[in-house]
């Protein structure tokens, strides 16, 4: 979402803009019910609660402990307000398949080939819209692919943002 905002915004002062475990669709109709269910349950048990009972079989492409703990201390260290917030930009944000079909930049979209809440074909949708788009599928990560396989992740990030030529 952010990265849409900043080549709604500011276009000019990007070169080339990754995308990673995203969308370009505004929110289901279902979305905001979904989402409050989720606030009120936060609300009352805590987000390291909602984290490990809703997302922890959602989130990754096998189970790791490890990782849905890293998750859950990030949700906790965000806390409410932000988390409802976050939920209320979710809820409210544009469709942006026009604002990438009209791009022009250099753009890198990367998923995991297991992610459930932002799956590969909407990433391929995406690359398609987009005229000057990369596509990374990255095997056994699923929507924190940054996590789960994070050298593969980091490498693509490199080379696409141009390596040591940008050092």
């Amino acid at each position: 979402m952010v990265a849409f905002e900043l080549l709604t915004r500011c276009p000019e002062r990007i070169d080339r803009i990754a995308l990673l475990d995203s969308n370009a669709h505004a929110d289901r109709p279902q979305g905001r019910t979904v989402r409050n269910e989720h606030l009120n349950y936060a609300i009352e048990h805590g987000l390291n609660t909602l984290i490990h009972d809703y997302f922890s079989s959602v989130y990754l492409s096998s189970p790791n402990d490890e990782i849905m703990r890293l998750i859950a201390q990030m949700a906790e260290d965000t806390g409410i307000a932000r988390y409802k917030a976050q939920l209320e930009i979710l809820a409210t944000r544009p469709d942006a398949s026009e604002l990438l079909a009209n791009c022009d930049h250099r753009m890198l979209f990367m998923g995991g080939c297991d992610d459930v809440l932002c799956p590969p074909s909407e990433q391929q949708r995406m690359h398609q819209l987009a005229a000057n788009s990369e596509l990374v599928l990255i095997e056994n990560a699923g929507h924190f692919a940054s996590l789960e396989q994070s050298d593969k992740v980091n490498l693509h990030l490199y080379n696409f943002f141009g390596g040591a030529a940008h050092a």
